[in-house]
């Protein structure tokens, strides 16, 4: 009996030291996808801030154009226009800007590259964002998750449309909590139908889709997060948004 109770004991011993294998592989693998995900956007963030920097090289150079044009034409009215001409390119180089108030570099590189692949596409992104999220306890990664099925189901949505509509990404305080909210210019979507966007399998875009959605949900909840969405009024177009509400760290 006493050599079976030694068997029974290597078997355990064997089956504990394996799952522990499988756990600490499990580990690595996330891990490595974590650091291949972070080499990726850090390379992508590297390479916004040279172009930020390349953009307020050529800004500074137009504001200069600008005010050299006093002495290129004489007449106020032509002087005007091709002043407002040259003011209406400006835009161009300020775009990016606005992201460094985020603080978390690769979150910042991935929403860039989702605005760069939505206006590619034709579908013009106004951002809002009044805050930082360095605060927020969830790692990029998770973060990153969230951003880009909110962003995509809005990008593709607008995309299915003949008219190219807007779509609006917004991160700013709401209280204690930071809001970041994903909008598209959308007509009236019922309760009864939005109600269901989260429910893992559904999808208004055929077969094998809806995964997205029912994953940011858990990601949301394993980080004490919320989720509100609705149709809502901005400037009297319809917009339908999804916002993601995180307290920030005390």
């Amino acid at each position: 009996m006493e050599w079976k109770t030694d068997i029974l004991l290597l078997i355990s011993f064997a089956v504990f030291m394996m799952g522990g294998m499988i756990s600490a592989l499990f580990v690595w693998g996330r891990y490595r996808i974590e650091l291949q995900k972070y080499q990726t956007y850090l390379r992508q963030y590297d390479q916004l801030i040279l172009e930020i920097r390349e953009r307020q090289h050529k800004f500074a150079n137009q504001l200069d154009a600008i005010y050299g044009m006093f002495f290129l034409y004489t007449d106020y009215d032509t002087l005007v226009n091709q002043q407002k001409k040259e003011l209406d390119c400006l835009g161009e180089y300020l775009q990016p800007v606005d992201l460094l108030i985020l603080e978390r570099p690769l979150v910042i590189a991935h929403i860039h590259n989702k605005i760069c692949e939505a206006e590619k596409r034709g579908i013009p992104v106004k951002t809002v964002f009044q805050c930082g999220i360095q605060d927020l306890n969830i790692p990029d990664v998770f973060l990153i998750e969230i951003l880009y099925n909110l962003i995509d189901n809005t990008i593709e949505e607008s995309d299915r449309l003949l008219e190219k509509r807007q779509v609006l990404l917004q991160i700013r305080k709401v209280g204690q909590e930071t809001m970041i909210s994903v909008s598209n210019q959308h007509e009236f979507i019922p309760y009864a139908e939005y109600c269901r966007f989260f429910q893992k399998g559904y999808s208004t875009k055929g077969p094998n889709r809806g995964l997205g959605l029912p994953y940011v949900k858990k990601i949301v909840k394993k980080y004490h997060g919320r989720i509100e969405m609705g149709n809502i009024k901005i400037k009297n177009v319809s917009y339908f948004q999804i916002g993601v509400y995180f307290s920030n760290r005390k």
